[in-house]
């Protein structure tokens, strides 16, 4: 298969899966629970969703360290114990 119907099959599967979910009867979380659900029964999409959420993680980690940014949550956890 060429590059250009390569590109092309999958930009249509992305269109196709993006308005299958817009378009879906069910709520935004129960869909994303299905297909939580539907990834991890397989061995080795599980492996590759973890390594994937591990490479982004400290992607952003070491993103918010570059531009030298704190974390919220961090910091309003101790804000509230500070005035308690």
């Amino acid at each position: 298969m060429s590059k250009r119907g390569f590109k092309s099959l999958v930009v249509g599967l992305l269109t196709g899966a993006t308005l299958g979910l817009l378009f879906s009867p069910d709520k935004g979380s129960k869909v994303r629970s299905k297909i939580n659900k539907k990834a991890r029964s397989n061995k080795k999409v599980s492996n590759a969703l973890d390594y994937i959420l591990d490479l982004a993680s400290d992607t952003f980690k070491s993103v918010k360290k570059e531009l030298g940014l704190k974390d919220s949550k961090k910091s309003e956890n101790k804000s509230k114990k500070d005035s308690n």
